[in-house]
């Protein structure tokens, strides 16, 4: 397979192949040294139609029962409101289901305003995330709430919240009602787990939970993320297509597998990387996130070591320093802690792969062949 760089338009060359794939998925530019996965493009194939949609329902006229308007207030709140959707994220929720429904035999516009409405689902999300989480970055650039405060920060992801919902409710315009109130189900069942998860994360930090078991990571894990990014979008998808239950049983097992090495993954990386200068290096170790790499270093250090590691998230997030979070890495590295993480990744993406391979004939044609380059994507992935 070809492919351009998207960066300086030169052709690619394949890089070694997938270990669990066995063909090439990594490609590298010998010019400017990009490197991309496969699945990147089609990301992007998704992204653009997606966020047409989604774009279509900003900058509207607000309602109201006087004719009293403030041009200068209405600016700013979709200032804030479209910040987050303009930086655009990686789309593998919406593209997800896009393919699913795809594969299923339903064709993008008819699934368009769902994939919208799992988009701006996790921008008014993330905008809440971010200040419940104290984060100070999201795709490079400073968290909403640092830009505008944390009260209007939070409105603006009301607001999105709300056209959310909108966006499922004209589903009704193209959808037959069924499906459509199926989508709206399932979009009510996904968001009340999501938080869930959610809870479950913010109390045992409040807590100061040490004493967690990696059955307490995947908790949180199968709510926040398996769900959320990987079985809902999917299972939304193959609503679309009509699927009976047994069918989106089979796809939340494989959304829970591949749901648990993708945010394995994206923990390793926090640890690892600063997501190609997407986000801060150890971002999690300053939230006192319970990752799974985490809550095996507090299991397995020896006491003066666990000791050092519990004063260091102990401490105000402005004050945990550079060599704070080297120290604690450095424990990680030295206990076995990023190689256990890597090897629970990998063998969740087996698993979810073994059941595409087995349980997902229903799947067919090229989306489905891009389903197998996202599992990759979610092991192999750099940001």
């Amino acid at each position: 397979m070809e492919m351009v760089c998207p960066k300086c338009g030169s052709q690619m060359e394949p890089m070694e192949k997938s270990d669990i794939l066995g063909v090439h998925t990594w490609y590298h530019c010998p010019k400017c040294d990009e490197r991309h996965h496969i699945f990147e493009g089609v990301l992007k194939k998704y992204r653009e139609p997606i966020w047409k949609e989604i774009e279509s329902y900003f900058y509207g006229d607000f309602k109201a029962v006087s004719d009293l308007r403030n041009e200068e207030v209405e600016k700013l709140h979709w200032e804030m409101v479209t910040d987050y959707p303009k930086r655009k994220g990686k789309y593998t929720r919406p593209t997800l289901l896009a393919l699913t429904a795809g594969a299923m035999g339903v064709p993008l516009e008819k699934s368009i305003k769902t994939a919208a409405a799992m988009q701006t689902s996790e921008d008014w999300i993330l905008i809440h995330d971010d200040w419940q989480d104290g984060s100070t970055m999201r795709r490079g650039k400073p968290a909403l709430h640092l830009i505008y405060g944390p009260e209007l920060a939070i409105n603006a992801g009301d607001s999105l919240h709300i056209i959310m919902w909108r966006m499922l409710r004209d589903n009704l315009d193209i959808l037959d009602r069924d499906v459509a109130l199926r989508i709206i189900d399932e979009f009510y069942d996904m968001m009340q787990r999501t938080t869930l998860g959610q809870t479950a994360e913010m109390l045992w930090i409040q807590e100061k939970r040490y004493d967690l078991k990696e059955e307490d990571a995947y908790y949180i894990i199968d709510g926040k993320t398996s769900y959320y990014s990987l079985a809902g979008p999917m299972r939304l998808g193959a609503i679309l297509a009509g699927a009976d239950e047994d069918t989106l049983d089979v796809l939340s097992e494989f959304g829970t597998y591949l749901g648990r090495a993708f945010q394995i993954r994206d923990d390793l990386l926090d640890l690892k990387t600063d997501f190609r200068g997407l986000k801060e290096r150890g971002g999690d170790i300053r939230e006192g996130k319970r990752s799974l790499m985490l809550i095996h270093l507090l299991n397995h250090a020896s006491e003066d070591d666990r000791q050092a590691v519990i004063s260091i998230l102990e401490k105000p997030r402005d004050k945990i320093g550079k060599e704070d979070i080297d120290t604690v890495i450095g424990l990680m590295e030295r206990y076995g802690s990023l190689e256990h993480g890597e090897s629970e990744a990998r063998k969740w993406a087996e698993k979810a792969l073994h059941t595409l391979r087995t349980k997902m004939d229903f799947l067919k044609g090229d989306e489905r062949e891009a389903i197998e380059w996202a599992v990759d994507f979610m092991l192999t992935r750099d940001f």
